[in-house]
């Protein structure tokens, strides 16, 4: 996987678990992600990008493009908000030690 200006160590993507135990690196084989990095269930911001991709995820999707969650809270609490903006069913990865976030490069805010 490729950023703008590099590209992500294999290791992490396939470190990179999803809930249903699929790796970032396998997800983007299989086609483009839009991969969302979320800072904390409590951000006003973090919450409108999730309503944002519930509206416009057919569109998304439609076009041949998967979509991916990146947090850093506990796969429960999570799911639980994610639910709330019917993307419970999203591929979503916990990332509570940033070692993602840290491989594309995003520092804390």
């Amino acid at each position: 996987m490729e950023t703008a200006n590099a590209t992500i160590d294999p290791v992490v993507l396939d470190a990179a678990r999803t809930q249903a135990n699929q790796s970032l690196a396998e997800l983007s084989r299989q086609q483009p992600q839009l991969v969302v990095f979320l800072r904390h269930a409590g951000c006003t911001f973090c919450r409108q990008a999730l309503d944002d991709i519930s509206k416009h995820r057919q569109a998304i999707t439609a076009g041949g493009t998967g979509i991916v969650l990146v947090h850093m809270e506990p796969d429960a609490v999570a799911a639980e908000l994610f639910a709330r903006y019917g993307l419970a069913d999203v591929p979503r990865i916990s990332d509570p030690e940033r070692r993602l976030y840290q491989a594309v490069g995003l520092e804390r805010g």
